[in-house]
């Protein structure tokens, strides 16, 4: 198997079935730079559902590759219709595969939220996407914090740890942030695994617990 790396562009050979079904993830000796091998089993199932999802109120999970195969899909679907989250108004929300250098594959969920209230509004919650079952029942445990949206290369080259780490700290500053009447907050969540009785998917609210600021001197 001939491969090529996606920064440089130097030229190397695997043996294919050294390959784990899961992928692997390896770094450029020429320019040290990460990158992520998927398997022949990764490659057969993007071929046959794509890269790009979507979904309804509560989203079909098309789920490839590293995922579970957990419903057949006709992708792309429209973007889900407005729904409210916290006073705030979610938007434009998709959910895609991304190929990460270091961990696999992983699944995006990302959309606008904005402030439709007419007033400048402080939420004190923060925005997760919850999975749900075929009965759009959720499941217990299986939720991602919805933060400042990430450049595509952070979420493809760093460890899903730091992403992690990243949305939840701006999760945590929106949930106490003045947000402007008409203001926009772009957002990314994301899951490394799937169970397999993830089918949808949807958005809602948990309280933040408040900063220290707003413990000693009251809420902003």
């Amino acid at each position: 198997m001939v491969t090529r790396c996606p920064h440089c562009g130097a030229r190397f050979e695997f043996e294919e079935p050294r390959i784990p079904k899961k992928g692997a993830g390896v770094r450029c000796s020429s320019c040290e730079q990460a990158f992520f091998i998927p398997s022949r089993w990764m490659r057969t199932w993007r071929k046959k559902v794509g890269n790009t999802l979507g979904w309804g109120i509560t989203a079909p999970l098309l789920v490839l590759a590293a995922f579970v195969a957990v419903r057949a899909a006709n992708p792309p679907e429209p973007p889900v219709p407005t729904l409210e989250v916290a006073g705030l108004t979610a938007q434009d929300v998709r959910g895609r595969v991304v190929e990460n250098a270091v961990d696999g594959f992983l699944y995006v969920v990302s959309g606008v939220l904005r402030n439709n209230s007419g007033e400048p509004l402080v939420t004190r919650t923060k925005v997760r996407v919850k999975l749900l079952d075929d009965d759009q029942a959720p499941l217990e445990g299986v939720t991602a914090l919805a933060g400042e949206a990430l450049a595509e290369e952070s979420l493809r080259e760093l460890p899903v740890s730091e992403i992690r780490a990243r949305l939840g700290r701006s999760a945590r500053k929106w949930a106490w942030r003045r947000i402007a009447v008409g203001e926009q907050l772009r957002f990314d969540a994301v899951f490394e695994e799937l169970p397999p009785g993830a089918v949808h998917f949807t958005l809602d609210g948990t309280a933040a617990q408040a900063p220290r600021f707003a413990a000693r001197n009251g809420t902003p």
